[in-house]
C-alpha cells in the first residue's frame, strides 16, 4: 500500500518541528545583556584606581557562553586609553579579607540564565581623571574561543566620589551623604596636583595618604 503525499508532508513537518525545537531549546545563540551598576566600591590613590563592581549578565539564548576574561576600557582627560583588568572575584562589595573568593578566572553563563559576579578591577598606574566627575567604562569580555574583545556595555560610574580609602557607595547621587561628593573632590584635587597636573586649583592642605 503506497503512502499518500499527505502522509509524507505530515512526516516532513514533524521532522522539521523536532529539529527546530531541539535547536531552539539547546543550541540557539542569544545575546549577553549586562545591567547597569547601581552600587560599587573602590578607591583612587597615586598607585592606581580600584573598582569593585557587581557584574550582572543575562544570557538570553539557550547556548552557554564562556567568559574567559573581563576588562574595563576607558579614555582619560588627556584622551589616552587605559584599561582596568579583572583581578579577582569577591563574595560581596566589601573590601575585607573575608570577601575574597578567588582570582579572576573563566566562568560560564548558562543558557537562559542570569549570573552575578562581584569583580575587582585594577590599574597599574593612576589615570588622569577629572576630579569630582563620573567616568564611563566599556565592559569588554573574551568570549568562548574568540581572540578579540567583545564590548558588552558602557558603564557609567561615579568615580568622582572616591577617596584614598575603600568605600562602598550607591551609584545614584540621591543616596549619598551630604559631604560624600565634597570629600571625593577634595581628595582628587590633591591627588592630581601631587601627580603633576597643574590645571586644577592648588589644594590648601598638603596631600596625605595618597
Amino acid at each position: 500500500m503506497q503512502s499518500s503525499p499527505l502522509t509524507w508532508i505530515i512526516a516532513g513537518c514533524a521532522l522539521i518541528f523536532t529539529v527546530v525545537s531541539f535547536w531552539w531549546l539547546n543550541e540557539r545563540p542569544g545575546k549577553l545583556k549586562v545591567f547597569a551598576v547601581t552600587t560599587f566600591g573602590g578607591f583612587i590613590r597615586l598607585d592606581g584606581l580600584r573598582l569593585q563592581l557587581p557584574i550582572v549578565i543575562h544570557n538570553t539564548g539557550a547556548k552557554p557562553y564562556v567568559i574567559r576574561h573581563l576588562q574595563l576600557r576607558a579614555t582619560d582627560a588627556d584622551s589616552k586609553v587605559f584599561h582596568m583588568e579583572a583581578q579577582s572575584f569577591q563574595k560581596t562589595l566589601d573590601a575585607t579579607d573575608e570577601s575574597f573568593e578567588d582570582f579572576a578566572h573563566a566562568y560560564v553563563i548558562p543558557g537562559r540564565s542570569v549570573v552575578t559576579r562581584y569583580v575587582r578591577f585594577t590599574t597599574e598606574e593612576l589615570p588622569h581623571l577629572i576630579p569630582g566627575q563620573s567616568s564611563e567604562f566599556v565592559l569588554r569580555a573574551l568570549l568562548d574561543e574568540r581572540e578579540h574583545w567583545t564590548g558588552l556595555k558602557v558603564l557609567s560610574i561615579h568615580t568622582g566620589i572616591l577617596t584614598n580609602k575603600f568605600i562602598t557607595m550607591s551609584n545614584h547621587p540621591g543616596h549619598w551623604k551630604k559631604d560624600t561628593q565634597a570629600n571625593g573632590l577634595e581628595h582628587q584635587l590633591r591627588l592630581m596636583f601631587e601627580k603633576g597636573y597643574r590645571k586644577y586649583p592648588q589644594p590648601d592642605k598638603p596631600s596625605h595618604l595618597l
